[in-house]
């Protein structure tokens, strides 16, 4: 019942569409970042050459269809789909406003690229949402254990974390983001029920993905990561419980205890400001000591973020452009322990291949394209977008969030189980993107917009059967 629900109608799917869609699953998690001197840029390949492929087969199919057959397989629209319209209309308002047109023009694309790619062919039924997760989590697999053992053989701390998924995800925080997605998923597997007998072992499988997974996040050393696992927890558990009374109940015991933990946390004493030798110990009592590197950097770049809203509270300062404009809005703000790290790039010197050639990082932690972000998925959409990118973000962001709260979501849930993996995604990165921004990334927009796909799919299944009840 629940696999013959995962299309809105029935749309051509040619072996060669399919195919594609399978390797461009199987290579994100995969996908190597490699630095474009000649344009600026850094690209994750395959990934990002098979969206730009996927993008232009997809649309092609999509006008030889017919643009009414498609909005039928769409309607109705959700409040979410219009949302993620104005949010691509943000990206093209922000783009023509931009102080930068040609990278503004060229981040717009990327987003267009990963929105219509990862929303709207799904949502479109061109490709199975549910089925894109799945995949993606398999392939995520080998590189969970891979990480294990270069996080083990450096030592396990919070230096190893940068190192240990190398250079498959460039920063731990994106690979803490990542394994919050495939969590659920394997715990899924796990326990659902199935239509047909499990195969041999499938539990046991799926349950020791879920340890390993659940290991890998703890030592990612991602405290914004381990912030939205435990958030995101509690409100699919919400959502799950049928009394009203009991969800308010567990919200309120969870908030309090959360902010008890977080009050008696006293800061790393004595202040380590280096990263070896900081266990999960140091590392959990840093996350409210505001003088911690990279606690205070965030705080930097937060305010000098606003700062920028404050400039072109309208249209921002241009999609993209944010590491540009970062040291003339850090100067007007605050100094920073890190503000010299945002001169850094320039300076960098490639390993891995020649200067003016391709060539990947030698480091992890050495950004060779750019000067950093907002370090916050709000902030960095009113910075570059101002309020027609910000606010359609932020509604939607809030929307999602909420869902938890709804009445009908746990019988939704009760009814398609795997629409609590969905949520579960979609709540845990939305809590994770106020301290970090990753939508840049295929490897985490992917997910996000798979998972906001799915959610938007079940809203108008919803309104369809409203409709044809009231007819009735």
């Amino acid at each position: 019942m629940e696999q013959a629900r995962d299309h809105v109608a029935t749309f051509p799917v040619t072996r060669g569409w399919k195919a594609l869609w399978l390797v461009l699953v199987l290579s994100l998690p995969l996908s190597i970042r490699f630095y474009f001197p000649g344009l600026g840029l850094e690209v994750d390949v395959p990934a990002e050459p098979l969206v730009a492929i996927a993008v232009i087969w997809g649309s092609i199919r999509t006008l030889h269809s017919g643009l009414k057959k498609t909005v039928d397989r769409i309607g109705p629209f959700t409040v979410i789909d219009t949302l993620v319209l104005a949010l691509m209309a943000g990206h093209l308002i922000g783009a023509l406003f931009s102080t930068d047109h040609v990278v503004s023009v060229k981040a717009m694309a990327v987003q267009w690229a990963f929105i219509l790619t990862f929303y709207w062919f799904p949502r479109t039924g061109m490709v199975n949402a549910r089925q894109c997760l799945e995949r993606y989590a398999w392939a995520l697999a080998p590189i969970m254990f891979y990480a294990a053992l270069n996080s083990g053989w450096n030592g396990l701390d919070r230096a190893a974390s940068n190192h240990a998924a190398f250079p498959f995800f460039v920063d731990h925080t994106a690979y803490g983001a990542a394994l919050c997605f495939v969590i659920p998923v394997f715990l899924f597997h796990a326990f659902a029920k199935r239509p047909v007998p499990a195969p041999p072992g499938w539990t046991v499988l799926h349950v020791t993905l879920v340890i390993v997974a659940i290991c890998a996040l703890v030592f990612a050393y991602s405290r914004g990561a381990w912030l939205a696992f435990m958030i995101a927890s509690i409100s699919v558990s919400m959502a799950w419980m049928n009394s009203p009374r009991n969800r308010w109940l567990l919200a309120g015991s969870a908030a309090i205890l959360l902010g008890v933990i977080l009050l008696v946390t006293k800061p790393a004493s004595p202040r380590i400001h280096g990263q070896h030798g900081m266990g999960l110990g140091r590392t959990w009592s840093s996350l409210l000591d505001s003088d911690e590197p990279s606690n205070a950097d965030r705080i930097m770049r937060w305010r000098a973020a606003w700062s920028m809203f404050l400039d072109e509270p309208i249209t921002g300062q241009g999609p993209g452009t944010y590491q540009d404009h970062l040291p003339t809005f850090v100067d007007a703000t605050t100094s920073g322990p890190m503000h010299s790290d945002i001169h850094a790039h320039t300076r960098l010197k490639p390993i891995w291949g020649n200067p003016n050639g391709l060539h990947v990082r030698d480091h992890p932690q050495r950004t060779l394209s750019g000067g950093g972000t907002a370090h916050s998925e709000y902030l960095l959409a009113v910075s570059e977008g101002g309020g027609v990118l910000g606010a359609p973000w932020l509604v939607l962001a809030g929307i999602l969030l909420t869902m938890p709260l709804s009445r009908t979501l746990g019988q939704r849930m009760r009814a398609i189980p795997f629409h609590s993996v969905a949520v579960f995604g979609t709540v845990s990165y939305l809590i994770h993107a106020g301290v970090n921004n990753f939508l840049t990334d295929p490897k985490l927009a992917a997910p996000f917009w798979w998972c906001a796909a799915w959610i938007a799919l079940q809203k108008m299944r919803a309104i369809r059967v409203d409709r044809q009840g009231s007819i009735a």
